[in-house]
């Protein structure tokens, strides 16, 4: 599949993100940032509502899947987003929704938007459980693989899906 990931994390500007979210090519797109119930960095459920090619929005944000995504779930196919109110450091963040976005490039199957999750899920649960793995085998760093391990499988367990309203 074709995944895009676009980090507007750092950006200060509304119209330099949604410049950037316009132009998204690929029908997965992860947008990955800092949110809220309702919003992203700025951009809202109107900003959001028209992602030109993508079929799946997979907003990687805090909180966005208490509001968010359920108001964006009738513009997409499927909207994803976390429960959580934070995710992690801005290096751990950013490899846990870029591991993300390389599980999704490798999956195979049917589009169908519940198999693409259950894919996700189970390859982020394999690579918890094999940070855990190399933790035992490693004195010095155990701790910060025993919490990326946990940042992953935390991560895996917030996910939500949008419902249309």
């Amino acid at each position: 599949m074709k995944v895009n990931l676009i980090d507007i994390r750092d950006l200060r500007s509304k119209t330099k993100s949604l410049e950037l979210v316009k132009t998204n090519s690929a029908e997965v797109l992860i947008l990955l940032g800092h949110g809220s119930r309702g919003g992203m960095r700025g951009l809202s459920e109107n900003d959001l509502a028209t992602i030109p090619n993508a079929k799946i929005l997979w907003i990687y944000a805090c909180e966005c899947g208490q509001d968010l995504i359920h108001s964006l779930a009738n513009k997409y196919n499927a909207v994803f987003g976390y429960v959580t109110e934070v995710l992690a450091p801005a290096s751990i963040e950013s490899t846990v929704a870029y591991k993300i976005k390389k599980i999704v490039e490798g999956y195979a199957g049917s589009d169908d938007p519940g198999k693409i999750v259950s894919h996700v899920q189970d390859a982020l649960l394999r690579f918890a459980l094999d940070l855990v793995t190399l933790s035992q085998q490693k004195d010095k760093s155990m701790g910060l693989l025993l919490f990326q391990a946990a940042l992953v499988n935390h991560t895996r367990l917030s996910l939500r899906r949008g419902n249309p309203t």
